[in-house]
Parts: structure tokens; C-alpha cells; sequence
């Protein structure tokens, strides 16, 4: 995705397979990434992608010119070029080996070989890219001894050279007793260490992440730890421990920047924290709204970018007049004092949509900063950067925000799931959003929704309009508090036309969780986990209402639903029928006929692995999803495509 235009430039989708850990290369063009077939982590596989021409890179070893593919783990990419070339750093499947390849055209070379004895658990470019850092653990059993001892030793090589420059043992465990923080080697106690993560700055630390505790090592001073495990201390004369107010974080939640420090702790609190000359001097906590992942600063920048559970990204601008710095007490304690500074500069991207008014691309984004929340809006004149824009401000908080084509309004969705202020979800229209004289512009309240004491969650899925009538079409999936089945399906019909005409429609029955298979203007489809329905959405005279149900209690089945081209001729049919995963063309057309037979065929040779499929058939039309409501084929009665992205 381009950062500054929120454009996909690149999108890679592999059918029944989990994507795990994505690299890309600094100047963009290059991006890998590891999947695998099932839950079990170690059967990864790895691919590498030239996305200009999405090309398949392949590795090259030895002296064949043989293209193979290649098992690899922590994939890293260097952070400049060396002779003009991309180089990346993969270690084995084994994690016995650690290897250094170029990119040349669409083959990826390799240029130095590292080999150990124990398993590498991290790879780290440091120095600009001239050194690798890595560390390992060491499993012994001493004869005679019920326990493992186990060592971690840090290493530093000069990749190139194949050299190493510095090694040196640093304590596997933290343990806690009587108030003290110790370490030993002895498996049997807590707080393992679990990532090394370095700080490239004038002082070269490093941070050890232990189970609970996070330490700020100097570089120089790694060595000086070795006789030091069991003097709490000495100790603490070289490894800082954190202030316990940070909590404990887990895998990739440290990220670093120079001086500054990002961490997200295991309870998604987001702190940054100043280190200068190996001392925690300072840090400020970020606010955020829900549990969030990942931090990652942009590349020579003060901007810190994160992701939320609901896949939204938040942007943190950290320059030195905009934070709040509180300085870190000696006993590590959350004080309040703290320089009097400005509020964080908190840009938040929460919702975004796109549609063609006028034969122009106009595109609308909903930002929060602080506390203010601004529509911006874009027009797309060219395929390229918008060449007008303009913000609006609002007057309140929202969530949503949709625009639609040829239309000139936009409709905001705010939820507010505060129990002070009444749980509550608005609708809002903005008249002549494209204008930006503000007088010309007008936003009215469509519907004001207060939502039962039991409901503490509510999510938007489905946001239409249907043009014909005039009648915007919002589905809701509402959360009861305490429930072992907690989710209803809601659907409101407003009729902008005559905004008096509100339909609501609430499902009684409850489930464990559902999914939109497909919607259009006047039929929705849903499945939970066990069953199949389907809804007539409403207009001016009727309410909607459900139309059809049933269950399935096979593990794999396929549906064919045919919906009226015309709602008011015709009801809508429903065939089932049970398959196996061993089903061949032949089976297909046994259960289907040819027609249907064959493009569940080559539906299911495409995406083996899928319990269920929908074909959703319209008049000429088709679209055949998966159980989460992902198309995997659309075609009508000529011919059809197999979407394999």
C-alpha cells in the first residue's frame, strides 16, 4: 500500500494458506513473505516477489544455474544495497545455517554461508548494514543432572569477511526471589529470555526481552555480564531494567528509532521511551482505543505507525515539541510529574471509501486527530494524485464513513459504547460534502439508534444505497454482554427520500458468530456455524424479514441459491448437496448436471480445501464465495473466471 495515497499497489492472496511473516525490501520492489497449509508453524514455506511485474524470485545455490524454492526462516532485508544489489538474509529451516543472498534479475544468489552448532533464534542488519547480529540458545544436560542448563550467547559477524567480531554470554533467565532480580541458567525458574533486539544509535544497545522484565545492555558492557549471574547487583550496574509499569510484551512489539524506543505491552498499552547514553531518561504512554500490534516507525522519521484489532492504522507524530514527556523515577514507579508540554499528535485514518460522481474518482477519508474528527475528500480528476481536496470538519465522533456513485452526500456512522452516555449508534448525512463552501454544505440526523442495556458491542458490516428507492440499507451485528451464543443480526432501511419511512428489523436468534456471504439491493445471505439463512430486505411497505433457512450438519457441502431478478416475481431457491474432498469432475457433474457441475469443478481444483461453497446465481449471473463470504468465481451464462487472488 502507498503511505501517502492509501493505494494498493501490490496484493498477493494464496488460497488455503496462512500467511505468517512479510518482509519488504527498502525501496520497495521486492517483498517475501512464509505461509503454511495449517497451524502447524513448523512446515513454512517461503516465497519472494518482484511486485513491478509480479514475478516469482527463485533461489540459487552453488554453481547450477537450477531455480529451487527454499524453506526459509527470519527473513531480513538489508537496509541499503551493496554493489547496486538487494541483499537479504535467510537462516535454514534447521536454524543451523544463516545465508546471505543478492538479488540479480529473477534469481537470488547466494554470496556467504554461516554455520553453527545450536539453533539461531533472531537475524539483525546493524551497522548500516555492514554486520549481522544473531543470538542463540545452547541446551546442555550435565551428566547425572535432572535439569537443563542453558546459555544465550549474543554474536556479532562481519558477514562478508565471515568473521566474527564479537561474541558474548548474556543471563538466560530473570528469577524473582524475595524482591530480587537474579539470573541463572537453571530451565526450571521463570522469566526466559525471549528476543535480542539492537538499537542502532551513537551507544549501540541492546534490549533483552525476558517473559517479564526488559533490560537496556550497552553494547561494550555484554561481556562484563558473563561472572556476574548471580549478583543481583552488579547486575543491574549493566543491564537497566525497565519500570514495572511497563508491563511484559510478547514477539515483535519492540521497534526502535535512534533514541527512541517504541513498546506495546501484553495488555496493548503503547509507551516510547527516550534512551540517551544507555539510560531510560524519559517516555510518554500513547493513547489508544483498542488493542493494537505491530509498531513500526517510519524509515528516517519521528512518525510511528501501529495496527488495531478492526485492521485500522494509527499514525503517532513524535516530534520533540509534541510529547509529554514523563521522566523515569530510580524506583521505576508511573509518576505523574512531567515537563508541561502539548497534547501527542495522534492522526488516526479510521475509515475511508471511494465512488465515481461526475465521471470523477472521488475518494473520502475519516481521521481522527486528538480529539477532532475531519472528513477529507479528494477528487480523483486523473488516475493519479488528487488535484483538489478539502477537509470538513465534524461535530462529533463517527466510525464509518461511506460515500456512493453519482450521489452528492456522504453518511456517517458513529457507535458510541459508553455505558455513561448510553450506548448508541447515529447515522448522520452530509448534503454537498464535494463543496467546499461550508455554508453550502448540511448535515441532518437520519436515525439515532439507543441500544439495549444487554448490547455492549455493535459493528457495522453492510452499508448500501439503493438507488431505485431512494433507501439506504445498514447491517448490524450486535454483541450481547455474557452470552455463550452473542451475536444478533439488525438491518435498518431509511428512506432518504422520506426520511420518516425507518424500517427496523431485528433477528431474535442468536449465534455463536456469522458472516455476510452476499448481499446486493434487496437479499441478503448469511451462515453461521451450522447453518445457512436468508433475508428479503425491506422497503417503503414491507419490513425485512427471513426468507429461508437450513441447516447443515456436513463437514463439506455445497449450495446453489437462485435469487429472483425481479423481488416482486418469483421466491428464492435453495439445493444442498454433501461433497468430499476427493471429488473429481465427474462426481461434480453427477451431483450438479454439466453446467453447474463444471464450475464447481474447476471452483474446487482452484481452491481445495474449503469446506463449503455458495453459488449465488442471478439471472444470467453468478458468483460463487467461500463460507466467509471471499468470491472465488464469477462468471454468467457464456463463461466463468476462477479467482485466484
Amino acid at each position: 500500500m502507498d503511505y501517502e495515497t492509501s493505494k494498493i499497489v501490490y496484493q498477493l492472496a494464496l488460497p488455503h494458506r496462512y500467511i505468517r511473516d512479510v518482509a519488504i525490501s527498502p525501496d520497495g520492489h521486492i517483498v517475501g513473505f512464509q505461509y503454511s497449509q495449517g497451524y502447524d508453524d513448523y512446515c513454512r514455506k517461503g516465497q519472494i516477489y518482484n511486485i513491478d511485474n509480479n514475478e516469482q524470485l527463485y533461489f540459487v545455490e552453488g554453481n547450477t544455474n537450477e531455480l529451487q524454492d527454499q524453506d526459509y526462516r527470519y527473513l531480513k532485508f538489508c537496509p541499503v544495497k551493496h554493489n547496486g544489489k538487494i541483499v537479504l538474509a535467510t537462516a535454514t529451516k534447521d536454524k543451523k545455517h544463516v545465508k546471505v543472498w543478492k538479488i540479480v534479475g529473477n534469481k537470488i544468489h547466494l554470496i556467504s554461508k554461516l554455520a553453527f552448532d545450536y539453533n539461531i533464534e533472531s537475524i539483525e542488519w546493524i551497522d548500516n548494514g555492514s554486520q549481522i547480529m544473531l543470538w542463540w540458545r545452547m541446551y546442555e544436560k550435565p551428566f547425572g543432572s535432572y535439569h537443563y542448563n542453558k546459555t544465550c550467547q549474543i554474536q556479532i559477524w562481519n558477514w562478508q569477511l565471515r568473521y566474527c567480531l564479537e561474541s558474548c554470554s548474556v543471563p538466560a533467565y530473570i528469577i524473582n526471589k524475595e524482591n530480587q532480580d537474579l539470573s541463572t541458567t537453571d530451565t526450571n525458574q521463570e522469566h526466559l529470555l525471549t528476543a535480542v533486539f539492537y538499537i542502532d544509535s551513537n551507544d549501540k544497545c541492546l534490549v533483552l526481552r525476558y517473559q517479564d522484565y526488559n533490560g537496556l545492555l550497552m553494547l561494550e558492557n555484554c561481556k562484563k555480564l558473563r561472572n556476574l549471574q548471580y549478583d543481583k547487583n552488579a547486575l543491574q550496574n549493566y543491564l537497566h531494567f525497565f519500570p514495572s509499569f511497563l508491563g511484559y510484551n510478547y514477539n515483535n512489539d519492540i521497534c526502535s528509532n535512534q533514541q527512541l524506543l517504541a513498546i506495546k505491552t501484553a495488555t496493548s498499552q503503547l509507551f516510547v521511551i527516550k534512551v540517551v547514553n544507555n539510560q531510560l531518561l524519559s517516555y510518554v504512554k500513547l493513547q489508544t482505543n483498542y488493542f493494537v500490534r505491530n509498531p513500526l516507525f517510519m524509515p528516517e522519521s519521528n512518525r510511528l505507525l501501529v495496527y488495531d484489532e478492526r485492521a485500522l492504522l494509527y499514525e503517532y507524530d513524535l516530534q520533540e515539541d509534541s510529547l509529554p514527556w514523563k521522566i523515569v523515577k530510580n524506583d521505576g514507579n508511573d509518576d505523574d510529574e512531567y515537563h508541561e508540554r502539548q497534547t501527542p499528535s495522534v492522526v488516526r485514518t479510521k475509515h475511508c471509501s471511494y465512488a465515481y460522481i461526475n465521471n470523477n474518482l472521488v475518494g473520502v477519508q475519516l481521521i481522527e486527530k486528538i480529539d477532532t474528527h475531519y472528513l477529507k475528500v479528494m477528487n480523483f480528476q486523473q488516475q493519479s494524485n488528487p488535484t483538489q481536496f478539502h477537509q470538513i470538519t465534524l461535530d462529533q465522533k463517527y466510525d464509518k464513513c461511506y460515500i456512493f456513485d453519482d450521489s452528492q452526500f456522504a453518511i456517517l456512522i458513529g457507535i458510541t459504547d459508553d455505558k455513561a452516555d448510553h450506548n448508541k449508534v447515529v447515522v448522520t448525512q452530509l448534503m454537498n460534502f464535494l463543496l467546499q463552501n461550508e455554508d453550502l454544505r448540511q448535515h441532518k440526523t437520519l436515525y439515532q439508534y439507543n441500544l439495549p442495556n444487554d448490547i455492549n458491542k455493535v459493528f457495522v458490516t453492510e452499508l448500501r444505497y439503493r438507488e431505485t428507492d431512494g433507501t439506504l440499507i445498514i447491517v448490524m451485528k450486535e454483541k450481547v454482554e455474557r452470552k455463550h451464543r452473542p451475536y444478533y443480526l439488525t438491518v435498518v432501511t431509511i428512506n432518504l427520500r422520506n426520511q420518516q419511512k425507518i424500517n427496523y428489523y431485528h433477528d431474535e436468534d442468536m449465534t455463536s458468530y456469522w458472516f455476510s456471504i452476499y448481499i446486493d439491493d434487496f437479499y441478503l445471505i448469511k451462515r453461521d456455524y451450522g447453518s445457512l439463512q436468508c433475508y428479503q430486505i425491506g422497503d417503503d411497505t414491507n419490513n425485512t424479514r427471513k426468507i429461508a433457512t437450513h441447516k447443515d450438519e456436513d463437514l463439506y457441502i455445497a449450495y446453489k441459491i437462485t435469487l429472483p431478478v425481479n423481488q416482486s416475481v418469483g421466491d428464492i431457491q435453495l439445493k444442498s448437496i454433501p461433497f468430499q474432498q476427493e471429488f473429481n469432475k465427474e462426481d461434480w457433474i453427477k451431483c450438479w448436471r454439466m453446467k453447474d457441475g463444471n464450475v464447481f469443478d474447476k471452483t474446487h481444483q482452484v481452491h481445495k480445501g474449503n469446506n463449503h461453497f455458495y453459488m449465488i446465481d442471478k439471472g444470467e449471473n453468478f458468483t460463487i464465495c467461500d463460507e466467509y463470504g471471499n468470491i472465488l468465481c464469477k462468471g454468467n451464462n457464456d463463461e466463468s473466471q476462477i479467482l485466484e487472488q
